[in-house]
């Protein structure tokens, strides 16, 4: 299993995000993970590392991203709606 942290695109910002992989890469089927609401980004935290990193010991590919003003990605908080959600996971989902 492999951990690669990088950035991505979505609507002129750059998000920040973590892609897990198996040693072979011969799936076709991958998983992005959204993160809850505001605080409770902070504890699920764990959860999603141990489980994106259980599915790719199992063969998947697991892209875990921060939306625009969270963690590491562009942009302010209080600046997004949920429809910017929504367009930070389609762009997660083409970017994988």
């Amino acid at each position: 299993m492999k951990e690669t942290p990088l950035y991505f695109s979505s609507h002129r910002s750059r998000l920040f995000g973590v892609l897990h992989y198996p040693e072979k890469d011969d799936c076709c089927k991958a998983f992005v993970f959204c993160h809850p609401f505001a605080e409770e980004k902070l504890w699920s935290h764990r959860v999603f590392v141990n489980f994106a990193r259980d599915l790719a010991k199992r063969g998947y590919t697991v892209l875990r991203f921060d939306y625009r003003g969270y963690g590491d990605s562009e942009g302010e908080f209080a600046e997004f709606t949920v429809a910017d959600h929504l367009l930070d996971i389609e762009a997660a989902i083409k970017f994988v």
